[in-house]
């Protein structure tokens, strides 16, 4: 793609293996490997609303004939058309079934042969295990690159394979196999300096993202449009090139003034500040400006390379922005400002604060008092609530909720089923951030539209997702109250 952003999440459980269980793949090992591998790696092309091409990227199939790839790779598409490795046309996505900036994954709905499909491995690889890369840089299908695991990377609060492997533009979505042909990794390329310094989302975000409930998930905005994105490949601004960077401080506010002066290579206008992680805190960053849309990027130094690490949306309404990121201790952060595409010919000022971000606070005894139903969590298109009466709880420290959730605007499945409101029953453990479905309906204007008594399998929330949202609030309540 055009360019790649890398945004923090939380830090994955990763099995550590011992150096004697490392698996050697030899030269004559890799054939073998790519051939058992054909079919499954695809091209992706990005289409915005006017019909014009966005870039190019890859993605591979798993289990159930759906398909992984980066969320940047998908982003701000209008739709995304599927080729395999004939160029033959395999359909069309107009939405993700599961999807996560935070990780950086999207998972596509099946279209096409399910089969054959990829394999995820469910043990993480060692630190010198030999892997192979596959993808379709420049839409150039079945590339086929190999390394080692250089090193596990701890960005930020998230956990990324950094490999030797090289990974071209346009192969960000790939799969990263290990010697028996599984998924370990899903690559991600990044602007650098550093020589062959290359990163993988690992494949235990794959794993979670894929037992999260799915849906359908408008593609992220574009915000790789924002030239913003590196200060170290792109260069600094003019004033941040003369002296080193400003430094922002936690409920300090700062002024800025975004000129045609401040225009790096790729094009767009960006500030740079430096932010202290000091001893690890969650922070959230806030920019406004009074002229333009402004965009705030939070970048970390690995080795010679510049990482994103967090990446803001600009609200639908207002010229702000924002974006909340845990820092880790006795790191030094830049903190850049952007405009978005559509913002550049105007430029201006701006103001930018950090302050430190509140924890879930449980409802008020008054609230409490006054309502049976208490927000879980609420956005553009819908909000969600659960039922504080009647939560009970389980001989295992488990609780079972009511949960309702209600649609702004009727909501329509893929198979044509409607509904403006969905009543369901879950069982959740607080103590490990799990949950599962119990049973429920789903209603039209109070007409059942559908229902489900069949118990799910237990999932894990995935870090930073809706599902973990909801869990801390649920968990907050029942805490407070001694339940």
């Amino acid at each position: 793609m055009r360019k790649t952003l890398l945004v923090t999440g939380m830090l994955s459980a990763f099995a550590a293996r011992g150096p004697a269980q490392v698996q050697m793949t030899s030269v004559q090992d890799i054939p073998r490997i790519v051939a058992s591998s054909r079919g499954t790696v695809v091209l992706l092309k990005t289409f915005d609303r006017q019909g014009r091409v966005l870039g190019l990227g890859s993605g591979f199939r798993i289990a159930g004939g759906r398909f992984v790839t980066n969320a940047h790779v998908v982003a701000g598409a209008n739709r995304v058309e599927i080729f395999d490795d004939t160029g033959a046309l395999l359909g069309i996505a107009r939405s993700a079934d599961m999807l996560s900036t935070t990780v950086d994954l999207a998972i596509l709905s099946s279209v096409g042969p399910r089969a054959p499909y990829l394999t995820l491995a469910s043990v993480a690889p060692a630190v010198g295990e030999q892997v192979i890369v596959i993808g379709a840089p420049e839409g150039l299908t079945n590339t086929v690159s190999s390394g080692i695991v250089s090193a596990r990377r701890k960005i930020g609060s998230r956990q990324l394979l950094q490999i030797s492997a090289p990974i071209s533009p346009g192969s960000s979505g790939g799969p990263v196999l290990n010697a028996r042909g599984e998924v370990i990794g899903v690559s991600e390329s990044i602007l650098r300096e550093g020589q062959n310094l290359n990163f993988a989302v690992p494949v235990s975000d794959v794993l979670a993202l894929a037992a999260s409930r799915p849906g359908q998930f408008e593609f992220p905005a574009a915000t790789d449009e924002v030239a913003l994105s590196s200060p170290r490949s792109d260069g600094p601004t003019r004033s941040a090139a003369a002296a080193p960077p400003p430094a922002l401080e936690i409920g300090t506010e700062v002024d800025g003034q975004l000129t045609p002066g401040d225009k790096i290579k790729s094009g767009g206008y960006a500030d740079y500040f430096t932010l202290d992680g000091g001893r690890g805190k969650s922070v959230s960053i806030f920019a406004i400006s009074p002229d333009f849309t402004p965009l705030v990027g939070v970048f970390q130094m690995v080795g010679d390379s510049v990482v994103t690490v967090a990446f803001s949306k600009p609200y639908s309404a207002g010229r702000s922005s924002s974006v909340s990121v845990t820092l880790s201790a006795d790191v030094m952060y830049l903190v850049g400002i952007g405009a978005t595409l559509d913002s550049r010919a105007k430029l201006g000022g701006y103001s930018v604060m950090v302050s430190l971000e509140p924890a879930p606070a449980a409802p008020s005894r008054s609230a409490q008092a006054e309502e049976r139903w208490l927000e879980l969590s609420i956005s553009r298109d819908s909000y969600a609530e659960f039922d504080r009466t009647r939560i009970t709880t389980s001989a295992y420290g488990t609780y079972f909720l009511w949960e309702k959730e209600t649609f702004r605007t009727p909501f329509t499945t893929k198979t044509g089923v409607a509904y403006d409101n969905i009543m369901s029953q879950y069982e959740v453990s607080c103590k490990d951030s799990r949950y599962r479905f119990i049973t429920g309906a789903a209603y039209l204007k109070r007409e059942l539209a559908w229902s489900s008594s069949s118990s799910g399998e237990w999932q894990n929330a995935l870090p930073e997702s809706v599902a973990e949202a909801q869990g801390q609030v649920f968990c907050a309540y029942v805490k407070a109250h001694g339940l």
